[in-house]
């Protein structure tokens, strides 16, 4: 049996869970919650992958980007994983995320976890312009992505021809820390596929 782990996610705009004050005492907020969740035994810390603020919230308060905060957060922390709660496959082309993820798990010594999902938030998508696919055709470039990421974290010099993604004599340096890579957990939030 597995054993439990605890994880905990970043104050970071989301869900309207950042106190009104500056934005740079926002991030401070946000890095005083990580630290004293990693000296409180909590074994991961998780951000969204979102642009705009939760529909609930119709706010217009700061929000941080996942990735450079997770970077940024990773370097106050020594032992917990860094993850996303999940990453959307389609705001980023699959070789870069590769790399992002990769350059991500060199910073934090081998302590990433790739969260990734086809999502769900059509109103995210039209705002920032990226094209809001149906459910299977999201589902079925996630399957791509995922090939396509792998590829890089494990092959020297990676080739991949799908439907929806290519990607021709790429390659990723620095390689993950972790061997054969960092864990990849599947996030998914529609009816119809769970």
């Amino acid at each position: 049996m597995s054993e439990i782990r605890f994880g905990i996610i970043v104050p970071q705009g989301w869900r309207n869970d950042l106190p009104e004050i500056s934005s740079v005492d926002q991030f401070k907020y946000s890095k005083h919650v990580v630290v004293a969740a990693e000296r409180n035994g909590f074994d991961a810390i998780y951000a969204y992958d979102h642009f705009i603020p939760h529909y609930r919230y119709h706010n217009t308060g700061n929000f941080f980007e996942c990735f450079t905060l997770l970077s940024a957060i990773s370097t106050f922390t020594k032992k917990m994983k860094i993850g996303q709660i999940v990453a959307c496959n389609s705001y980023r082309n699959p070789a870069l995320l590769a790399k992002m993820v990769a350059t991500l798990d060199v910073i934090t010594n081998g302590r990433v976890e790739l969260g990734i999902g086809a999502v769900w938030y059509e109103e995210e998508y039209n705002s920032y312009g990226y094209h809001y696919f149906s459910d299977i055709i999201r589902i079925l470039q996630l399957e791509e992505s995922i090939q396509i990421i792998k590829k890089m974290w494990m092959q020297k010099i990676a080739n991949f021809r799908g439907k929806y993604y290519s990607i021709d004599g790429a390659i990723c340096f620095p390689k993950p820390i972790q061997k054969p890579h960092p864990t990849v957990m599947v996030g998914a939030l529609v009816k119809s596929i769970c």
